[in-house]
């Protein structure tokens, strides 16, 4: 019986790995752009442009957490606090990419016409990551168990 859970687990450690992945990979396209609207003369001095750096930092952040866990746990590290670090990271990852999205609301609102398609553009591709970690914490949840999950999920 114990092979048939180890399976099961495998099944789930690597659908939510290749979920948060992907998640992670488009953290790189959110960063390029906000590289590009930081760089841009007309927006670079946007106090809510250069608060939002603290937000994405912390966003990537929690997802290589949340990615390492994982890594860990397929290895078979199951320890009690590195399943709370695993469910603490995914839902500070979440709420990282809710303040980033309406802090770049904010910035819609302010910028100059040209800007608005790739402010678009970004909350487009926010939208794709945040996907990704949902269902990273969906397969995570069935990973480690609904009473284990809202054993360590934040309460706020």
């Amino acid at each position: 019986m114990e092979d048939a859970t180890s399976h099961v687990r495998l099944f789930y450690i690597k659908a939510a790995q290749k979920e948060l992945q992907r998640s992670i990979s488009i953290e790189e396209i959110v960063s390029s752009i906000y590289g590009q609207l930081l760089l841009s003369p007309e927006l670079g001095g946007l106090y809510q442009l250069k608060e939002m750096k603290e937000y994405n930092q912390a966003a990537s952040y929690y997802r290589i957490s949340a990615a390492g866990c994982l890594q860990r746990m397929a290895c078979g590290d199951w320890h009690e606090t590195l399943l709370s670090l695993l469910v603490t990271s995914l839902y500070q990852a979440k709420n990282q990419d809710h303040l980033r999205w309406k802090k770049i609301q904010s910035i819609w609102l302010e910028a100059p016409k040209g800007f608005q398609s790739c402010i678009d553009n970004f909350l487009c591709w926010l939208t794709v990551t945040q996907e990704h970690v949902k269902q990273t914490m969906i397969l995570s949840q069935q990973l480690i168990g609904t009473k284990t999950w809202l054993q360590f999920m934040p309460h706020s």
